[in-house]
């Protein structure tokens, strides 16, 4: 398995004659197919350092003169004796494309540009959420993740997406350790659980959803809270400044009622406790009703004591530091923060290529807007809602896979076919209807039907030969251009009986221009 992503080459020839041009070219791409991208991985290897990355953003290699006669060989031992005279020099020489970094520090980078954009930059291969998370895991120590969770209090507050983002995207698992790594506790999966539990019995108690414009998630309210501070506090103390939240626009005996209400209902002995001491509080301090729940966060908590018995209490054996080593360690992570400096990297996801799989997808363009209105999810040619739009995108990757789960960053295309804003976050997965199963099938089915050449074709077979392509979009400037890998069954689409070069559905933001065959 390559070790190495070249993210794009170009190769450009300067011939005496047009005549022989295309020879050249396809001599050119020959290569790179049988053993050129070999000799070039082997040589990569010999310059690469274990548990670092170098990410050169742009190497140029002049390859002068190659004799016509011998065009193949020559061409390849000049590009290999070129790119190792280069790659020797990329340590010696302050290089401004050059970087090296730790791979930890690599991959923290590249998971900060997903939580920010929603697709993943160039340097980062993974095919979905748990082959990202599982590198995640391998690669970062404590330093790493009390670095992330520094970036994130900058910037969560400002760009409100990456809580949704990490709400939405990430595992249980991954979430978890996050929320660990802002507590500074170890949290065992059952006192996570617990944790989910007792803010989704408020949110539903309380019947938060009903009383919001849009819908409420508990877990990314609790993000949002969780990075709004910048000191330490307790999962006891998360869940007592979440309810306070919820409280901030009631009066005194609404707020004493809904207590009341959460305590004689609460399922856990630990809840029953916060929520006694948060009642005890209000009828102490009312003024505290009235202030922010960060402001709440910094007041004397001697009103959180006694939790030594709560279900959410941490074993103090399993704590990642002790209460009095918490400015030690906060003094180290400022350090950690001027000599290892997490890179903002603010370039429009518009400025270069992006590589997306399921390009097939445009070829259902002329059913879509049916589809999606059979499905109720369109009227009047524009989505219902923003949950309508979200579910069609999904539905787009179901049509090509036949899956319903899927990380955020493989729906870039889906996104633009739906008109959705790129850098807006999505669910990473959805329950089918019965009547979506259907309506699919039946999609596909119709598809096969008008095209004679594959009229003997399963759904199956549709998906992997034509549907499941990869290909390259790069910004125009009447919206985008679709560049997809060809294969030699393509000359079918000669017999499909309506054009796909130029997509523009009702709700779509801009054109898509196609290249296929």
């Amino acid at each position: 398995m390559p070790n190495h992503i070249i993210h794009k080459q170009e190769v450009i020839l300067n011939v005496e004659s047009i005549d022989n041009a295309f020879n050249y070219q396809n001599t050119v791409s020959k290569l790179f197919a049988n053993g050129l991208t070999v000799a070039i991985e082997e040589l990569l290897d010999e310059v690469d350092t274990p548990g670092t990355v170098t990410r050169i953003e742009k190497l140029n290699l002049n390859l002068g003169e190659i004799s016509a006669a011998d065009f193949a060989s020559g061409f390849k031992d000049k590009l290999i004796q070129q790119l190792k005279l280069s790659l020797g020099s990329l340590h010696n020489e302050s290089i401004s494309d050059v970087s090296v970094t730790k791979k930890a520090q690599s991959v923290r980078e590249g998971f900060i540009y997903f939580i920010e954009k929603g697709i993943l930059p160039w340097y980062i291969e993974a095919k979905d959420m748990a082959a990202f998370e599982t590198v995640i895991f391998n690669e970062w120590i404590e330093k790493d993740w009390h670095l992330f969770i520094d970036w994130l209090r900058e910037n969560v507050k400002n760009n409100p997406v990456i809580a949704e983002r990490i709400s939405l995207q990430c595992s249980q698992r991954l979430m978890r350790q996050i929320v660990a790594a802002a507590t500074y506790k170890n949290i065992e999966d059952n006192q996570w659980q617990l944790l989910l539990n007792d803010l989704k019995f408020i949110y539903n108690k309380l019947d938060v959803s009903n009383t919001s414009e849009k819908p409420v998630n508990y877990i990314i309210e609790m993000f949002e809270l969780l990075f709004e501070q910048d000191k330490y506090f307790t999962l006891d103390e998360l869940i007592a400044a979440q309810l306070h939240k919820l409280f901030l626009k009631s009066n005194e005996a609404i707020i004493l009622n809904q207590l009341s209400a959460l305590e004689n209902s609460a399922q856990t002995k630990a809840l029953t406790t916060i929520i006694e001491n948060v009642a005890v509080l209000y009828k102490k301090q009312v003024s505290l009703l009235h202030i922010s729940p960060k402001e709440l966060l910094r007041t004397d908590k001697s009103w959180l004591t006694g939790f030594e018995k709560s279900e959410l209490k941490n074993n103090e054996e399993k704590n990642l530091i002790d209460d009095e080593d918490y400015s030690q360690k906060q003094e180290g992570k400022e350090a950690g923060k001027s000599s290892e400096k997490i890179k903002k990297d603010k370039v429009d996801i518009t400025e270069d290529a992006l590589f997306v799989d399921n390009c097939g997808v445009i070829l259902l363009h002329p059913f879509l807007l049916s589809y999606f209105e059979s499905l109720q999810l369109i009227e009047k040619k524009k989505f219902v809602s923003d949950e309508a739009q979200k579910r069609a995108i999904i539905l787009l990757y179901y049509l090509c896979t036949g899956l319903t789960e899927v990380a955020e960053f493989n729906l870039v295309l889906q996104k633009i076919l739906c008109g959705f804003d790129m850098e807006e976050t999505l669910p990473s997965g959805i329950i089918l209807s019965q009547q979506e199963i259907d309506e699919s099938k039946e999609l596909l089915q119709s598809v096969i039907n008008y095209w004679p050449p594959v009229k003997n074709t399963s759904v199956e077979g549709l998906q992997q030969t034509f549907l499941q392509r990869k290909g390259k979009l790069v910004t125009t400037d009447t919206g985008w251009q679709l560049t997809v890998e060809q294969k030699t069954v393509d000359v079918l689409l000669n017999k499909l009986p309506w054009g796909f070069s130029t997509v523009k559905l009702p709700w779509m933001k801009g054109f898509l221009n196609v290249e296929w065959c």
